[in-house]
């Protein structure tokens, strides 16, 4: 929703993104507009994230990460 209001980021700005499968297109689309893209996973219903991946392109599948401090995938 960010972008289609023509939102203009910051390099200062640290994304973290989680949620459903991140589409490379969006990551293609960020990239430009922050400092840093990271895609985070875990069990929606208690919002707390499971794993960690720092995006750096957006071409083809965005991985899930690797597991954060103290958990095991």
């Amino acid at each position: 929703m960010l972008l289609d209001t023509g939102w203009q980021g910051s390099a200062s700005l640290k994304c973290l993104c989680g949620g459903e499968a991140f589409p490379p297109e969006l990551a293609d689309k960020l990239l430009p507009l922050v400092g840093e893209l990271w895609n985070m996973y875990g069990p929606t219903e208690t919002t707390i994230w499971s794993s960690i991946h720092q995006v750096e392109s957006g071409g083809g599948v965005v991985p899930i990460g690797r597991p954060i401090g103290n958990t095991q995938m």
